[in-house]
């Protein structure tokens, strides 16, 4: 049971996106497909693909095929385009990512319900 627990996790973990990279003119062009299902488990996996983009580059992020993106997914995205991406000289678009208020306060409760969900339905499977 707590290989099944695991195995999701990790599964859940890796599955976070799809990355293709192409070359256009003088600059890389990263296109992140963004998986189905995103969510809190898949904040760190993406937030270390977003530290590996090279300076100079062009970085497309693909949202089109997720029905969820946690909130802590797309705090890590918008800081991103807002800080990094600007330091870094990247260009970067977003397709269908849901706005991201910046400003701070407390994160959603909805989001805090989901996530809630989420383990109790891992607990369910494995025990």
């Amino acid at each position: 049971m707590v290989f099944a627990f695991y195995y999701i996790i990790r599964s859940s973990y890796k599955n976070a996106y799809r990355s293709i990279a192409e070359d256009h003119d003088s600059s890389e062009v990263i296109r992140m497909e963004l998986s189905d299902q995103v969510t809190f488990l898949n904040k760190g996996v993406i937030l270390s693909a977003l530290k590996e983009i090279p300076e100079n580059s062009i970085l497309v992020i693909d949202g089109s095929r997720s029905k969820y993106i946690d909130h802590d997914v797309l705090e890590v995205i918008h800081e991103f385009k807002s800080y990094t991406a600007k330091t870094k000289n990247i260009k970067i678009q977003l397709i269908k990512i849901p706005n991201y208020d910046l400003g701070g306060g407390c994160p959603l409760i909805e989001n805090q319900v989901f996530r809630l969900n989420v383990i109790i339905f891992m607990m369910k499977i494995c025990f």
